[in-house]
């Protein structure tokens, strides 16, 4: 799309008003009572736990003892492992909710977790990988958006001042005029995600002799 000419301003804004971090608080949500249900299903029939359709109860069980474990003692402890896991994922949701994706990082969505029952690290990644996919899909968006209107105004674009960005309340979309007639722009300071993923490169330079009307 970066390479379309004279593309509406209306389509331009259409870029950016589809959220993808809200689309995944969605998703997140559906998830939170789906594994509700599971452990549901698994009260009722604890023995099917660690049957190979339910690889990561029977991994995380087998190691427990469960196949000597009384139908009661497996029930109370599914029953115990469900609210917590229930409570865990809500409470990361509710912590995403109110994050900035482009300042949040593993560690602080540690840092604000309440103490619970189980090995967390493996939430936290899944989790806060899909929060960063998400941000950075509405980053590259907004750099679209960015390079159309350059394109758009040509020479123009040269006096564009430098914009905050809505995605990243903290940094700066920066504009550069280069000797040829050439214009950059880039997002400054990167978030820390950000610097480290080459497939995603938050700078882009234009030829505007190529886009004059």
């Amino acid at each position: 799309m970066r390479k379309l000419d004279n593309l509406p301003t209306a389509w331009q804004q259409r870029l950016l008003e589809h959220d993808y971090r809200q689309s995944l608080l969605q998703s997140l949500a559906g998830e939170l009572l789906y594994s509700k249900s599971v452990y549901r299903r698994l009260r009722n029939e604890p023995e099917t736990a660690t049957e190979e359709e339910n690889k990561y109860f029977a991994n995380a069980y087998s190691n427990l003892g469960w196949s000597e474990w009384s139908e009661p003692m497996r029930q109370n402890f599914l029953r115990w492992e469900g609210i917590a896991s229930y409570q865990m994922n809500k409470q990361i949701n509710t912590v995403l909710a109110q994050e900035n994706v482009c300042s949040f990082s593993l560690d602080s969505l540690r840092s604000m977790m309440e103490p619970t029952y189980g090995d967390l690290v493996g939430a936290y990644f899944w989790v806060h990988g899909r929060w960063a996919r998400a941000g950075r899909m509405m980053i590259d968006l907004e750099l679209t958006q960015k390079i159309l209107q350059m394109k758009e105004m040509g020479s123009s674009s040269q006096s564009i001042p430098n914009t905050p960005s809505t995605i990243c309340p903290n940094a700066n979309w920066v504009y550069e005029f280069i000797p040829n007639e050439r214009s950059s722009i880039a997002l400054a300071p990167l978030p820390e995600w950000a610097a480290g993923v080459d497939r995603l490169p938050l700078i882009y330079t234009i030829d505007l002799n190529l886009n004059r009307n």
